[in-house]
């Protein structure tokens, strides 16, 4: 799976409020990315008050659907980076 690039690793920054990670979770699921993974980090310097950082790795269909995955979650707003 991880030469055919299907699993992929991203950090989102998402506000530090309730329903914030289920949203992020809702958005993954309509496009399809598999869930493996998820780490909640809110102490780390780079987040600005208020915010804090999920880290997930997903099983997606390969490297053409990573890339929508990516493009989906910014076109909701979501600030996304390499995990």
């Amino acid at each position: 799976m991880a030469a055919a690039g299907r699993y992929q690793s991203l950090r989102v920054r998402v506000p530090d409020r309730p329903g914030s990670l289920a949203g992020l979770l809702r958005e993954l699921a309509a496009v399809s990315a598999n869930v493996l993974s998820v780490e909640h980090e809110r102490t780390t310097a780079q987040l600005d008050l208020g915010e804090v950082e999920i880290a997930v790795v997903l099983e997606t269909r390969g490297p053409d659907h990573a890339r929508e995955v990516v493009a989906a979650l910014q076109r909701v707003g979501y600030a996304v980076s390499d995990g």
